[in-house]
């Protein structure tokens, strides 16, 4: 189910993690809001766009930070697996689907810091920091707000890695659901269109989807059956149905899917595309790990943990 764009798009993100080598104890210090906050080395104004910036941190840190993060968030997506295939039958449907939900967000969140961009939450001792530090190299004053701020990689050199960094609105669930369907394209676009890949014919079918729905959100499905009072009465009368759907059959379960905008569609639908990025995030690493068996020590700490 991997093709042409798996392998383009590790080609251009992955060397930059098999490089960064994390002992157990720096997951907790790599971060890349720290990277962010003290270590910036240098800062230019982005004419083009208010509240936009860009600045060079260094290299080995900006790896490192997005190794640790893009671990972390996985482990989280695996930790909620975890618990989503624990429940039992008796549990509610909809909170099985928002178990499900964090599954899903948290596998968005690490396939983006893979690919070199996210979002963080700057609060006031952050932003305050940031204006003290913009002031001193730019020959202007800043008054940075607080608030979700966006980053992405545009370029590095030898030591150090070029970030754009913006303020952006909107709530955070919807922002990575926009950026993940832009980047569901991209990868469409990159595959092997030629002779129907099994890549291709999956990317196609996902964003089919979502071309005939585009108000679909996986985070509005989960507002829904998780905070709307009337769910207490379809869960009494059985309307709410979370799909049990087996990783290891994700194909079968895509090739036989009809969407049709219910929300056991849309519940169904938030699942397979949750099931897409855990299955490629999952890839990545196996890749990562051929090339450098010292890598991903807290996913090993976690997976000996599981069988004692």
């Amino acid at each position: 189910m991997f093709g042409q764009n798996y392998v383009k798009t590790r080609s251009d993100f992955s060397p930059g993690l098999i490089n960064a080598k994390l002992n157990l104890p720096e997951y907790k210090v790599y971060k890349f809001k720290t990277t962010l906050l003290e270590n910036i080395i240098s800062v230019k104004e982005n004419n083009n766009s208010n509240n936009a910036f860009f600045i060079e941190v260094p290299k080995s840190l900006f790896y490192k930070s997005i190794a640790s993060e893009f671990e972390q968030y996985y482990l989280r997506s695996l930790l909620q697996i975890s618990d989503f295939s624990s429940l039992k039958k008796n549990i509610n449907d909809s909170w099985k689907y928002t178990t499900y939900y964090y599954s899903f967000f948290f596998s968005n969140v690490a396939l983006h810091r893979y690919l070199n961009k996210g979002y963080i939450y700057l609060d006031r001792e952050n932003t305050a920091l940031l204006n003290k530090i913009f002031s001193a190299i730019l020959p202007f004053s800043v008054s940075l707000g607080t608030g979700n701020w966006f980053f992405q990689k545009i370029g590095e050199t030898s030591g150090v890695v070029e970030l754009e960094l913006k303020k952006v609105g909107g709530n955070i669930h919807q922002l990575l659901w926009y950026d993940l369907k832009s980047t569901l394209r991209e990868f469409e676009s990159q595959s092997a269109r030629k002779n129907n890949t099994n890549e291709n014919t999956i990317l196609k079918r996902l964003i089919n989807v979502l071309k005939n729905d585009n108000s679909f959100s996986p985070s509005e499905v989960r507002n829904y059956v998780n905070y709307v009072s009337e769910i207490s009465i379809d869960e009494i009368d059985n309307k709410i149905i979370c799909p049990q759907m087996k990783i290891s059959e994700f194909i079968k379960n895509l090739s036989k899917f009809t969407y049709n905008k219910s929300y056991l569609s849309q519940m169904t639908f938030s699942m397979l595309i949750g099931q897409y990025i855990h299955l490629f995030n999952t890839k990545i690493i196996e890749d990562i790990q051929l090339r450098n068996t010292r890598s991903f020590k807290l996913k090993k700490k976690y997976e000996k943990l599981k069988k004692l």
